[in-house]
Formats: structure tokens, sequence, C-alpha cells
């Protein structure tokens, strides 16, 4: 790499420092963002890889509803409201085999 003139090697490293930092902070701040956007119906569908009616059954059903805003006819679903909801049915099981050795054949 050939360093000119006009710029040091402490000055080109200081500029492609800044100018990572610079991307870091726009990608962060767009993910912020993109968690704030609202999504449809078919949206929120084809994230979880589920049919519309169960999104709707999941807004109209009276045991813990997934939040969603009505506007005129439809709904809409923030994005982040639907993450936190839908982690909350992750299933968390404990493994059968503890330790290598401990498995037995069943009798």
């Amino acid at each position: 790499m050939q360093v000119s003139e006009d710029k040091s090697l402490g000055q080109l490293i200081t500029d492609a420092v800044s100018a990572a930092v610079d991307r870091n902070i726009e990608r962060i701040t767009q993910l912020q963002l993109d968690r704030e956007r609202f999504l449809t119906i078919p949206e929120a569908a084809a994230l979880v890889k589920v049919s519309r009616p169960t999104v709707r059954g999941w807004i109209a059903r009276d045991y813990f509803p997934l939040p969603a805003y009505r506007v005129g006819r439809d709904f809409r679903i923030k994005l982040r409201e639907f993450e936190e909801w839908f982690e909350q049915f992750r299933i968390v099981r404990e493994p059968r085999v503890q330790r290598i050795g401990e498995y037995r054949r069943a009798q």
C-alpha cells in the first residue's frame, strides 16, 4: 500500500476506523427503526410461517392475545411487540441424556 503525500498512515487508519464506526452506528440505528415498524397480518404470518387466519386468531383470542392496532378494517402489529409476544411461547426442555454413559436401554 502506497501512502499518499497528503495523508499519513496514522490519518488513513483514523479515517478507516471512523468510517467503520459510522457504518456500525448506521446499522444499529436502522435495526432499531426496523423493530419499531409495523407489520400487516400477511407479513406477520410469513415471518413465522403460519397462515393469516392463525395470526387473526392470535389477535382475537381471550387469553394472552397478540397485541395489535386496528386500522380501519385491518390490523397492524409492531414488530418489536410481535417478537416479544412470540418469544414467550418458546419451549425449553431438559436434555434426556445429561452425560455420556447415563443413557440406558429401555427394558
